[in-house]
């Protein structure tokens, strides 16, 4: 997961009422993003330790907390330090 928050698109909401359409594309991307994540994971890629606080906390908004965030998944989710 915190590969995939390092690859969080984060167009601007004006692209759509400013009429651009590669608003459109954000969505497939983030897709694409969460597909590649355990690719990359498994090939050897880290990241930082804090990238899911950063991407969702600092880039992308305000007042993230990761309280709760792995809850309720249904599967196990492994940590590598």
């Amino acid at each position: 997961m915190r590969i995939a928050t390092t690859l969080v698109l984060t167009p601007s909401y004006t692209n759509a009422v400013a009429g651009a359409t590669a608003l459109n594309v954000a969505g497939g991307m983030s897709g694409f993003a969460a597909a590649l994540a355990p690719e990359l994971a498994l090939a050897g890629f880290e990241a930082q330790d804090d990238a899911i606080e950063q991407a969702l906390g600092q880039l992308v908004g305000g007042g993230f907390t990761p309280d709760g965030l792995l809850d309720g998944l249904g599967y196990h989710v492994a940590h590598h330090p």
